[in-house]
């Protein structure tokens, strides 16, 4: 029995993001025997464009999750601060709502749409709009079980919601009502986890009392000075990570941004897997801090960066691989955007999870102004380079300009902060990224080896065999060059509690 509530939240963090990858793999080709491909890339702009306007909440779902993970047992001061934070929600959603709602009317021509069936366009964008009004009502509920080391709780709401949005969507498909029924689907689930994350809070934390537009303009300075800057950085988030599509659907075509989404599917399960390491130990810096434990937590945010890019390296090298296979058997070759393509989400993946431990560990020092200042200047490289690189290159140069305009500029720049806060010496950071550049190399490799080896390999059964003999290769390496810091790890799981 798992009595570490770490341990818990990691593992039942697994369980939902299996359960979503299985999900998403089952349900994909289910879903484009029902609609065109056309129109799964219309789809995926549309949730994208609705999804643009969670951006402008002025950081402060953010801010929420760092302060009140470091305040836990201050309920008056956590009361106040998720009052401020429910009463911009309301404001964001209602301005979302009316937002998508005038969206709708202009969507076709803002983005090039040739629809035969313009009505159920419009009323997808219209019914994403009423679910994006429902999650931001109820992302102060979320935060707060996270923020209160309730993750595992958390996952399982998430794990119940993801099985019963996917039985609608089956049965919404069944119905003939094609992206309408997809986009109904998603509503439903949002309105479930939103009822079941506030009816838990109001059960596990009864001496908390939101109110809303009634708080401390004390309270409030602290919570803008913290949310701005993450307000900032979330700019810089989607320029970096969903720009892409919208890149795409300018440059080429709507049927290639379906192409985009099929292909980095692999890709994007990986990343909430192994994301879901760093981003589960936000709360526990948070404690570890708030406890005053600033070695303690200084010894975690190393393993933590060590394990998270090890994984990633690791992780990425096998799917870039398996992903040209993984495609062809589940959607069918015309929906896979090429071995360059693959190559570079996979080093995609890569660059994000190299930096991800530095912002959860940074940001829990409340190191936030300038991660966001250097993410709006990384953002916006990523935009040239992915407009230049894709006018000469098509798909793979969108792809490629997230890699080529950020990776080593960001290495640099974690350091030189790490530093500057005296929480890492510029040694000791040089001496770790060395580490994991000669990792990177080595399984990239391994990787590029089997890739020649088996490009001319037509039989399924030959290349799963030596797929898997690469997969145990690989981890064996993996374990054997982490077995000291393995061994770290587990003498001091004790410290999260």
């Amino acid at each position: 029995m798992l009595k570490n509530s770490y341990l818990k939240s990691v593992s039942t963090g697994y369980v939902r993001m299996m359960i979503q990858i299985g999900v998403a793999i089952l349900l994909t080709p289910f879903i484009l025997s029902y609609i065109s491909h056309e129109e799964y890339g219309t789809y995926s702009l549309a949730l994208g464009s609705i999804q643009f306007f969670s951006m402008f909440n002025f950081g402060f779902g953010g801010a929420l999750g760092i302060l009140v993970s470091r305040n836990t047992k201050n309920y008056s001061l956590v009361s106040s601060y998720s009052g401020i934070v429910q009463s911009f929600q309301l404001i964001l959603g209602l301005v979302g709502l009316f937002s998508g709602i005038a969206l709708s009317f202009n969507f076709n021509e803002f983005f090039d749409v040739v629809d035969k069936d313009n009505v159920a366009l419009k009323t997808v964008v219209v019914i994403f709009s009423f679910s994006f009004f429902v999650t931001m009502l109820n992302q102060v509920y979320s935060t707060l079980l996270v923020a209160n080391r309730q993750v595992a709780l958390d996952n399982k709401i998430g794990i119940f919601t993801s099985l019963f949005g996917s039985l609608a969507v089956i049965i919404f498909l069944k119905l003939g009502l094609g992206i309408i029924g997809l986009s109904v689907s998603i509503l439903i689930t949002q309105v479930l986890n939103l009822v079941i994350c506030f009816l838990r809070v109001k059960k596990s934390m009864p001496d908390l009392h939101i109110s809303l537009f009634k708080f401390s303009l004390i309270d409030f300075k602290n919570m803008y000075v913290i949310g701005i800057w993450i307000f900032v950085g979330s700019i810089s988030v989607f320029l970096i990570e969903k720009f892409d599509q919208f890149v795409v659907s300018k440059l080429l075509t709507l049927e290639l941004v379906g192409v985009l989404v099929i292909t980095s599917k692999l890709f994007e399960l990986g990343k909430k897997i192994i994301f879901t390491i760093s981003n589960n130990y936000r709360p526990y810096f948070g404690k570890l801090l708030e406890e005053n434990k600033h070695d303690l937590a200084n010894k975690h945010f190393l393993l933590l960066r060590h394990f998270t890019i090890s994984i990633a390296i690791i992780f990425s090298s096998l799917l870039v691989v398996v992903n040209p296979y993984f495609i062809k058997l589940w959607v069918g070759k015309e929906l896979y955007g090429g071995d360059y393509v693959s190559l570079f989400l996979g080093l995609n993946l890569v660059y994000h999870a190299w930096k991800l431990p530095n912002r959860a560990y940074l940001s829990s020092n409340l190191v936030v102004k300038e991660q966001s200042i250097f993410g709006i200047f990384e953002g916006l490289l990523n935009v040239v380079f992915s407009i230049f690189l894709g006018y000469r290159y098509g798909l793979v140069g969108i792809v490629a300009g997230t890699f080529l305009s950020g990776f080593i500029l960001q290495i640099f720049f974690y350091g030189y902060l790490l530093n500057l806060k005296n929480l890492e010496s510029t040694r000791e950071y040089v001496k770790s990224q060395i580490r994991l550049f000669l990792n990177f190399i080595l399984f990239y490799s391994l990787a590029y080896i089997f890739y020649l080896l088996n490009a001319n390999v037509q039989e399924l059964g030959v290349f799963l065999f030596r797929f898997f003999a690469l997969v145990v290769v690989s981890t064996l390496i993996g374990l054997l060059l982490n077995i000291k810091r393995l061994k770290i790890l587990r003498l001091h799981m004790a410290d999260l509690g």
